[in-house]
């Protein structure tokens, strides 16, 4: 009976001090992963993205070298025909049909979109904004040419839609991305708007 008593004493007073000693350390306080992992998080994702879009436009640039530099050569002899640019303008725009279709078939699922608006740099945007500016650079050299390209308005029309598709297509993968777009190809807007590029014109809001 006695030993009975005594084991209850003692248990009664280890579960007091305890307590006391919870107390006195404070309350338990649930805690949220810190803006720095958050953003560690988002990085990965975004890092992740940027590795599926950057190859598809580094392609779209090699698939079409050859193309911009057969137009630079044509405008730098002084004698450009429809037949000669014809088949590089269409093959440019097939070549951006291909990469918006590539586009396409990333998949944007755990994109953190608040974080990728604050992006201030993107390799991909960096690699399509200089394509774009030499693709301007080449075909502004064809208005020399009217006379002797009858069809260019309708061609460059095409080229128009493609290239706004790719555009498109990466700002629901990188949001933000046309953002910088923008801001790196604000030089090349007169060449745009002399293209009558308008839909390219009116998506980066040039």
């Amino acid at each position: 009976m006695f030993g009975t008593r005594l084991f209850t004493f003692f248990t009664a007073a280890l579960a007091g001090s305890t307590i006391v000693s919870a107390m006195a350390a404070g309350p338990v306080v649930a805690r949220s992963p810190g803006s720095g992992a958050v953003e560690a998080i988002a990085a990965k994702r975004q890092t992740s993205i940027e590795d599926q879009t950057l190859p598809i436009i580094q392609k779209l640039v090699s698939d079409t070298a050859p193309s911009i530099s057969s137009i630079k050569a044509l405008t730098a002899s002084g004698s450009v025909t429809q037949d000669e640019v014809t088949p590089l303008i269409q093959q440019i725009t097939a070549s951006l049909n291909t990469a918006a279709a590539s586009l396409a078939t990333v998949d944007p699922t755990g994109i953190t979109v608040r974080s990728l608006m604050e992006r201030q740099d993107s390799p991909t945007a960096t690699a399509l904004a200089a394509f774009i500016q030499d693709l301007a650079t080449a075909l502004d050299g064809l208005l020399n040419f009217l006379d002797t390209l009858p069809l260019l308005g309708g061609l460059l029309s095409g080229l128009d839609i493609a290239l706004n598709q790719v555009l498109l297509g990466l700002s629901i993968l990188l949001a933000g991305v046309l953002n910088l777009l923008s801001r790196l190809l604000s030089n090349v807007s007169v060449l745009l708007s002399n293209l009558a590029l308008g839909l390219t014109l009116g998506t980066l809001g040039l």
